[in-house]
């Protein structure tokens, strides 16, 4: 089993900034990204890109064919 978000997060800051986490609150708010991560995770397949990006542009043609 992988390690959690809080190990993974301490480590990364010991390894790039070679301090430790900062406070209990750096560690909570590490630890609440596990339940983003597990949202974003169950949504992997069902999202999609448009075939078309919109653009400021396209969406300005388009509001106003649909006001003509």
């Amino acid at each position: 089993m992988p390690p959690d978000i809080k190990t993974l997060s301490g480590g990364y800051v010991a390894a790039w900034f070679d301090v430790t986490s900062p406070n209990r609150i750096g560690d909570e708010l590490a630890g609440s990204l596990s339940s983003l991560i597990d949202g974003m995770a169950s949504l992997r397949g069902q999202l999609s890109f448009e075939d078309e990006p919109a653009t400021f542009e396209a969406v300005l043609h388009e509001e106003k064919e649909r006001n003509a």
